[in-house]
């Protein structure tokens, strides 16, 4: 016996799937496991870096992250060194914890599946204020 409303989630999960757009398919994205190539992790390393030093002209996002260091680390200096750190992870390091970490047991996926009520009520908002 399906339990209740199962069978309503599969459909909707099948109708959410089929709009989906091809670039944000599963299959897509690389296989758990596979190794990443340098650009790719340099690619991150600027964006993580370039998120850093951003979030760094806000006032309150230093006295975020001073805070941050000074309550896990004891050191709120440690903010002077993040980027340092950042550039310092390796092509190398990022493949052994993928080797090490990210294996086929070892994930979750998540499907998020809007209430029909909350997708309607998105439909009415965007005729509302002229974006449907």
């Amino acid at each position: 016996m399906d339990a209740p409303g199962q069978r309503d989630i599969e459909r909707r999960r099948t109708e959410v799937l089929q709009k989906q757009p091809p670039e944000m398919t599963a299959g897509e994205a690389k296989p758990v496991g596979q190794p990443l190539d340098r650009t790719i992790v340099q690619r991150a390393i600027a964006l993580i870096q370039t998120m850093f030093v951003s979030s760094m002209q806000e006032a309150g996002e230093r006295a975020d992250k001073l805070s941050m260091f000074a309550t896990y680390f004891g050191k709120p200096e440690l903010i002077n060194e993040e980027v340092d750190r950042y550039r310092a992870v390796t092509t190398e390091q990022v493949n052994a914890f993928i080797r090490e970490r990210l294996g086929e047991n070892n994930r979750a996926s998540l499907l998020y599946v809007p209430r029909e009520e909350a997708a309607d009520e998105a439909s009415d908002v965007a005729v509302l204020s002229g974006t449907a």
